[in-house]
């Protein structure tokens, strides 16, 4: 980048200084540096049969009334940089919360350490627990705990701050793609 200052000077001193316009001087390039040796872990499927020789995709209703057949895992998508096949996308509405609220502990219900950047709490029967998912405007993170009042399609995201996860209020209409066991690595 850049800058173009113009500066004014009064007797040999400066007595201000602006910025007139600033361009990009040069294009970045994304670039992959270092690539890790750990191997890609294998997703599981299990088998399962059906009695019936017919059989009918699953029917849901959508927000707007319409019927859609069930999304299927060859659904992809790229955010963040990172290219993704899901298992089905929810609207949800989103509110925070923090260790350092009275009777909130360290440990979800998965067993693991609450961490800022990773957990979130979800109703199991909606996003299984240890799944990926991906938040519009939030990013990727791991359904670790469950709470009281996380019930349908409600996502409670964990912050260290209280005052953070106080000024966070709620959010509605948010896009979660929810993926897996396996968090996508980037492209």
């Amino acid at each position: 980048m850049t800058q173009h200052i113009e500066k004014e000077y009064h007797d040999g001193k400066l007595i201000s200084m602006r910025m007139v316009g600033k361009e990009v001087s040069a294009k970045t390039m994304d670039k992959i540096i270092a690539v890790g040796t750990k191997k890609r872990p294998v997703a599981v499927v299990a088998k399962t049969t059906v009695a019936k020789a017919t059989v009918k995709p699953e029917i849901r209703k959508t927000s707007s009334n319409k019927t859609a057949a069930a999304t299927s895992s060859n659904n992809r998508v790229s955010k963040a940089g990172v290219d993704f096949s899901y298992k089905k996308m929810i609207n949800v509405s989103m509110t925070a919360y923090s260790s350092q609220e009275p009777g909130i502990g360290t440990r979800t219900a998965t067993g693991t350490r609450v961490t800022e950047g990773r957990t979130i709490a979800v109703d199991p029967s909606v996003i299984p627990l240890g799944w990926w998912v991906y938040i519009e405007g939030v990013g990727f993170r791991r359904a670790e705990d469950t709470g009281g009042a996380i019930k349908g399609h409600k996502i409670d995201i964990y912050y260290d701050s209280l005052k953070r996860a106080n000024s966070f209020g709620r959010k509605s209409g948010l896009k979660v793609y929810v993926i897996g066991p396996v968090k996508p690595q980037l492209n």
